[in-house]
């Protein structure tokens, strides 16, 4: 039996409803795929945290302990990358679950964005040549140089913060995408310091081949969670559960360990700056 021809009125029916259930399932924005995937969103280029190594692959204490949260909720574990000035929109539009890119936790981010109880202790350093960094003994001290950040960070934040409050104090401001490009230029003599998160700075000081050292100077103490969007409580729940329980049986230890060759996630301070 032939199917019976559609009037033109129901042709357009057809096809607007066709339409409507296309949006429909992109709009979803991967819902089936959430359901089997815990998604984290990322910036890599901030080692040891996230970054990649030699074959390109990203890897990090992050990758690491997020890789362990998803095996413990019982997903397969899904990176996202994205610059970090970008991070918070990518949250908000749901393009991840969580964010977990050395998000550390401030009292302003805490009246948009759920997070975890801090897992690692963290705070921004400042971090120079050998020759100058001694000499760095206060904040007032950086008048006149040339200071380099991750553009969206809290170090950015930190550095805008100093100068709008010390207008006789000024320094210049160099913002990066990637904190690696801050501390490259760093090297390069093409700043004086860079303004870093401790997790971070500590991976290029240890490396003796940069001639790195931190001034005795730094910012605030900021210690460092997973963030979510205000209504996922239920997922922002198991993984603050998850990773209680991973202190709990060493794992987040050894994962310490293994990045920083100290354990800096046992007794971290739940204190949070502006």
């Amino acid at each position: 039996m032939k199917t019976p021809a559609l009037s033109l009125p129901a042709k357009l029916t057809a096809l607007v409803s066709a339409l409507v259930l296309a949006l429909g399932l992109a709009g979803c924005g991967g819902g089936g795929d959430s359901q089997n995937t815990f998604r984290i969103g990322l910036e890599a280029s901030y080692p040891p945290m996230e970054f990649k190594d030699a074959s390109g692959k990203t890897v990090g204490f992050d990758i690491d302990m997020a890789r362990e949260v998803a095996k413990r909720l019982g997903k397969d574990l899904k990176i996202v990358e994205i610059e970090f000035d970008g991070i918070w929109e990518g949250l908000n539009t749901e393009r991840y679950d969580a964010a977990i890119s050395a998000c550390s936790i401030t009292q302003a981010r805490l009246k948009n964005y759920l997070f975890t109880k801090p897992y690692i202790a963290n705070k921004q350093v400042i971090v120079a040549k050998k020759a100058i960094a001694d000499k760095i003994t206060s904040l007032d001290a950086l008048a006149g140089m040339k200071v380099g950040v991750q553009k969206g960070t809290t170090a950015d934040s930190a550095c805008r913060k100093f100068l709008d409050e010390n207008k006789s104090k000024q320094f210049t401001l160099e913002s990066y995408p990637g904190a690696t490009q801050a501390l490259d230029n760093l090297e390069l003599d093409r700043l004086q310091v860079v303004v870093v998160d401790l997790v971070v700075g500590s991976y290029y000081v240890n490396d003796a081949k940069r001639g790195f050292a931190y001034a005795p100077a730094s910012f605030a103490y900021e210690p460092i969670g997973a963030a979510f969007k205000k209504t996922n409580t239920e997922l922002h729940a198991k993984v603050d559960k998850i990773l209680a329980d991973m202190r709990a049986d060493g794992t987040l230890q050894a994962i310490s360990k293994k990045w920083f060759n100290e354990d800096i996630v046992s007794n971290v301070k739940q204190e949070y700056p502006e």
